[in-house]
């Protein structure tokens, strides 16, 4: 009879584990909300956090839910719509596609990172998102969807595809910005030349044109305080990790800092460097810093 119990239990179970693990099934992860977009391959978008979601979204490029792992493909429509306490984002670079309204009123990002895994970024993805500053735009961006930066009025945006992205707007790429510099690399094409998507914008022929945007580790194996800083930040890491090399990355994906660490606590002097949003990178993996 236990036999027979157990029997119908173990099969009971796997019923209900199958039926979970569907397309369509949502699950929450560390804080933020996916969806099974496919089961093979293992894929999720992320879905819809709002309007509650506040701090720092970094999300990883592999999740696990019930045992397997799926990787994040996407950002979904209205993923982080209207959450207005989101304070900073990190994209993983397994993400293609950033979706209709992914970002939109989003009012304390103040810089956006669009890794160069990403095609293509959806309408409303970034609207009114009024306080951005700042916006590097990976390589393989080929489309951006009706105003998906409208009402921003950005000082500079890092545009990196050799080839001007398609703009489904009439209006423009940066609908009511005034006095943006966009930088792009000397032989890139398509930046207000042949159409009136960019118009508007001023263009700067001063860009890299092979820029790496780190990718964010979800779990790197050290630690950074404080965080945000201003003239100094320390870095713990474990004794059996040292020599070190750590790189300081800017948002255009230039290192403007490199130095060697041994011991396990090391205070890294910043003061030099501008205000804004940087990458630590180490051999172990990358964590982002702010300094104020």
């Amino acid at each position: 009879m236990k036999k027979q119990f157990f029997t119908i239990f173990v099969l009971l179970f796997a019923v209900a584990t199958a039926y979970a693990q569907e397309v369509g099934t949502v699950f929450t992860a560390n804080g933020i909300n996916y969806k099974i977009t496919s089961l093979s391959p293992r894929e999720v978008e992320v879905t819809e956090n709002g309007p509650f979601f506040s701090g720092e979204a970094n999300i990883p490029s592999v999740v696990t839910f019930l045992e397997n792992n799926y990787k994040v493909t996407a950002l979904g429509e209205a993923a982080f719509w209207w959450c207005e306490e989101l304070t900073s984002f990190s994209i993983p670079n397994s993400v293609t596609v950033i979706g209709n309204g992914a970002f939109g009123r989003c009012y304390k990002l103040d810089s956006v990172v669009i890794p160069n895994s990403v095609i293509e970024i959806g309408e409303f993805a970034f609207y009114q998102c009024y306080y951005i500053t700042s916006i590097t735009i990976g390589s393989s961006v080929k489309v951006i969807q009706l105003q998906a930066f409208a009402y921003l009025n950005p000082a500079h945006v890092y545009c990196l595809p050799m080839q001007a992205p398609f703009c489904d707007d009439a209006d423009g790429v940066f609908y009511h910005a005034i006095d943006t510099k966009v930088h792009i690399c000397p032989t890139a094409t398509g930046y207000g030349e042949e159409g009136e998507y960019w118009e508007k914008l001023l263009i700067v022929k001063d860009g890299e044109c092979i820029v790496g945007i780190p990718q964010i580790d979800a779990e790197p194996q050290f630690i950074i305080f404080p965080n945000p800083a201003s003239s100094y930040f320390t870095l713990q890491i474990e004794e059996t990790h040292l020599p070190q090399t750590v790189q300081m990355i800017n948002l255009q994906g230039q290192i403007v800092q490199t130095l060697q660490i041994t011991h396990p606590e090391t205070k890294i002097d910043v003061s030099n460097l501008a205000r804004g949003h940087y990458f630590v990178k180490t051999e172990l993996g990358t964590k982002k810093l702010v300094i104020d």
